[in-house]
């Protein structure tokens, strides 16, 4: 449970979440890469990884950060699917 104030009486759950979200803090580089560009606000995401690795778990969250580092998203897993039709 987490319990915290968002000085606002008037806050709904989409704001107590992107509050929460802010905390997320980058980590080690992903074990997979993307496959081509990324536009704002798409879906979904194509990425390829050596078969032995760990593969993305649900929940995980990883930032997106252009070539330049001057952009990037953070995006959280929510589904995964692999290239041999195994669906997590």
């Amino acid at each position: 449970m987490l319990l915290f104030n968002t000085d606002s009486q008037t806050d709904e759950c989409l704001d107590a979440r992107d509050r929460i979200e802010s905390y997320v803090v980058p980590g080690i580089k992903a074990s997979w890469e993307l496959v081509g560009d990324q536009l704002e606000g798409q879906r979904s995401i194509v990425g390829y990884q050596r078969e032995e690795w760990a593969v993305p778990e649900i929940g995980e969250v990883y930032k997106l950060i252009t070539s330049d580092e001057k952009i990037s998203q953070f995006i959280r897993i929510t589904a995964f699917r692999s290239g041999y039709g195994n669906k997590r």
